[in-house]
Order: C-alpha cells, then structure tokens, then sequence
C-alpha cells in the first residue's frame, strides 16, 4: 500500500488536466479499499489466532496439570508433591520447616484384592482418598504415593498435631464400612496404618519421607491399625 502510494504521488506530480487527476484518485480510492479489506481480513485471522493460542494455552495448562494428578483417586501423585515442596522453597514460605508429613498405608489389602477383586480394591483405594482429603485443609496435600499408600504433606504442622489428625483419621477410616458394587454385601472393616515425622533442620524431602516410612513400618509391626510416629531419628520412635 506505502508502494501504491508513492506512485500515485509521483503520478500527481506530473498531472496537469483535471480529469488525469480523478483518474489517479479513482485509483488511489481502489487501493485504499483493498487495503481495508486486506486489514479487517487479517484482523480476522489475528482474532482466530488469539483464540486458538489461548485454547491451546489452556490445553496446555490441562495436560500439566493432569500429569500431576493420580487418575484413579484425583489426588496429587509423586510429581505433584514435589512441585509443591519444590515452590515452597522457590516462593519464601520457608520450605519445609515446621512441617509434618504422613505416611498412610492401607492395612491387608492384598486380601481385599484377592478376596473380592480388583474393582472392589480401586473402590477402597478411592474411598481412603476420598477420607482423606475430607480430613485435611487449606495448604495440606494428600498424595498417591504408590499402590495403597499415600502421603499427606501438612505444613506448620507440630508432630502432636500431625498424630492427632492421624488417629482421627485412622478412627474414621475403621468405623467405615465398604460394600461390594455387584450385591450390597459389606466387606468387613478396613483399616489403616500411620507412620508420622516432624521435619528436622537441613533434612531433605527424601529423608522426611523415609522417616515416616520407618514409622510406618513400625505401625505395621506393631499389629497395623495404629499410628506411629518418628521422634527426631529415625530410630526413636513412639505410639501415639
């Protein structure tokens, strides 16, 4: 268009007749009109191109966010709990000082599974995570750590705090009762183990986790349905 009008210019410059000169402006009009229509058709495609970025924007956000997420519960699963101790470092919150993390294990389960089938297990599995996340609040996370485990993050948390939301959930969870999806029939009791770890100076997500886990451990050895909790090492441990 900025070419079209240099040579309409240049046209003018040596026009001298009246008529010569309607006849550059007719062209000059024609011009502008494609150029207008050239504009609003790009505008157009601009508009479709915004939407179509801010969808795949939004896809994307989906996909990243899906892939933090376990599918059978809608929990968080391991990669989420470590983008949530990872921006709690990143942002000055403080990390993990202060914080208490348990480790939850669902007593017996291989005998649900075996005893009642595999559906019924993902039943069970989604129930304790449902109860779960019933019990915990605000900045709180609840993971899928792997099969029927899970892990509940709970930041600014004291280990006497952490251990009594620990046995009111272990509580709940006992007086529960699951029924079969194809006749109604109650499975009996299911319960769960507790293994429960107050963060120590300088200590890695790695290492407070392996904390409650030997907690865990302990709970289980100690006739499961119970919580334990580690107390400074990892050897030190006591019932709550």
């Amino acid at each position: 268009f900025v070419d079209a009008l240099g040579r309409h210019g240049a046209s003018l410059q040596n026009i001298e007749s009246t008529d010569a000169v309607n006849g550059v402006m007719r062209l000059l009009l024609n011009d502008t009109l494609q150029m207008r229509e050239s504009v609003s058709a790009l505008n157009e495609e601009l508009k479709l191109s915004v939407k179509e970025v801010e969808e795949l924007r939004k896809e994307l956000e989906r996909t990243q966010s899906q892939a933090l997420i376990d599918p059978l519960t809608g929990v968080k699963n391991r990669r989420g709990v470590e983008k949530v101790v990872d921006e709690s470092y990143s942002n000055g919150k403080g990390g993990l000082a202060g914080a208490s993390v348990m480790m939850v294990d669902i007593d017996n389960f291989k005998r649900i599974n075996d005893s009642h089938g595999h559906m019924l297990g993902d039943k069970v599995i989604r129930t304790v995570a449902q109860l779960l996340v019933a019990a915990v609040k605000g900045q709180d996370t609840v993971v899928r750590w792997g099969g029927e485990e899970f892990l509940i993050l709970l930041p600014h948390t004291p280990l006497d705090g952490a251990r009594a939301l620990a046995e009111s959930i272990r509580s709940a969870i006992e007086r529960g009762r699951i029924r079969r999806m194809d006749s109604s029939e109650y499975i009996g009791a299911v319960t769960i183990s507790v293994g429960v770890a107050l963060h120590q100076p300088d200590e890695c997500f790695e290492d407070f986790v392996q904390r409650a886990d030997l907690a865990l451990y302990a709970a289980k050895k100690s006739g499961r349905n119970c919580v334990m909790a580690a107390k400074g090492g990892a050897s030190k441990l006591v019932t709550a």
